[in-house]
C-alpha cells in the first residue's frame, strides 16, 4: 500500500513540476525582436530575441550642423557599433545625415552583416546651439538581410 501511495504521489509531483515549467515566461520575452525599432544608448549592449545577435553602441562622432546655427555644410554623425554573433565580433559604422531629424529611415544608412540588415533611423540628441548633456542613443531596425 505504501508503494502505491508513493507511486501516485511521484506522478502528482512530476505533473505539477511540468505545469510550472509550461507557465514559466520565456527568458527572451522581454528582449526586442527582429523588425522592432530599437533604442540603444551609448555603451549599452542589447541582445535580439531568438537570435544570437548582440549590438553594442560604443563610440560616437558628432559633426552635424547644430540647430539654430548657420553652417557651411550639414555634417554627419557616425555611430560605431560592435555586432557579436556566434562569438565573432564585427565593427560597423552607421552614419546619420546632418540637418535631418526624421525617424523614417531617410536620415541614416543601412548596412548588411552576416545575414542581417542594420538600418539606422537616426542618432540622438540632435545637436543644438546650447549644451546638451543627454546620453547619446541611436534608433535602428534590424531585419533579416534579403538574399541576392
Amino acid at each position: 500500500m505504501k508503494f502505491v501511495l508513493l507511486f501516485v504521489c511521484s506522478f502528482f509531483l512530476i505533473g505539477l513540476q511540468t505545469c510550472k515549467q509550461k507557465n514559466k515566461p520565456s527568458e527572451t520575452s522581454n528582449l526586442p525582436s527582429l523588425g522592432d525599432t530599437l533604442q540603444v544608448n551609448l555603451n549599452q549592449a542589447l541582445t535580439l530575441a531568438e537570435t544570437d545577435v548582440q549590438i553594442l553602441f560604443h563610440k560616437f562622432d558628432e559633426s552635424r550642423c547644430p540647430l539654430n546655427t548657420n553652417c557651411i555644410r550639414e555634417g554627419e554623425a557616425i555611430a560605431s557599433v560592435r555586432i557579436t554573433q556566434k562569438g565573432k565580433q564585427e565593427e560597423i559604422k552607421l552614419e546619420a545625415k546632418g540637418l535631418c531629424q526624421s525617424d523614417n529611415g531617410k536620415c541614416g544608412q543601412s548596412v548588411s552583416v552576416n545575414g542581417y540588415q542594420y538600418r539606422l533611423l537616426n542618432i540622438y540628441p540632435y545637436p543644438t546651439d546650447t549644451r546638451d548633456d543627454s546620453t547619446p542613443y541611436l534608433k535602428l531596425i534590424v531585419t533579416k538581410a534579403e538574399s541576392s
